[in-house]
């Protein structure tokens, strides 16, 4: 493993840290019963009136965390995969923090140098994206 002595790792961390605290407090404002008729922070869809493959992802995590799971997977597939990122990945950061390692920062190294090798693994990621997004699309 690597150990967390660089400073693109320190930074890594910091900008890792700062994002997941972002999500976890957007959470917790959308959570907090606030609600703006027909406000959205998602540029593409006030743009051109046509929702992002993300559009419905804090309803979707909202709804997990009041356990309409049915609900969350048909407001947006994609809460489930941030769901799991927004409670792994504190947990990753404090880990890589007790233990001195920069595991996580490792593991991003790794995914992007194999997306560098074998551009067609982007297939995977990009595909799922492209369904949700007709999916999307076709909810509207």
């Amino acid at each position: 493993m690597v150990v967390l002595r660089s400073k693109d790792s320190a930074r890594f961390y910091l900008y890792a840290t700062l994002f997941l605290l972002s999500g976890w407090l957007w959470l917790l404002w959308s959570l907090s019963g606030y609600q703006h008729d027909g406000f959205t922070v998602c540029f593409i869809k006030n743009t051109t009136g046509i929702p992002c493959p993300a559009c419905g992802s804090t309803t979707s995590l909202v709804q997990i965390i009041k356990g309409n799971w049915w609900i969350a997977l048909y407001t947006n597939p994609l809460g489930y995969i941030i769901a799991t990122g927004l409670v792994a990945g504190p947990l990753w950061l404090v880990a890589d923090l007790l233990t001195g390692k920069s595991t996580m920062h490792h593991a991003l190294y790794r995914f992007d140098r194999a997306f560098r090798r074998r551009p067609l693994l982007l297939l995977v990621v990009l595909l799922p994206l492209l369904f949700n997004w007709i999916w999307n699309i076709m909810k509207m």
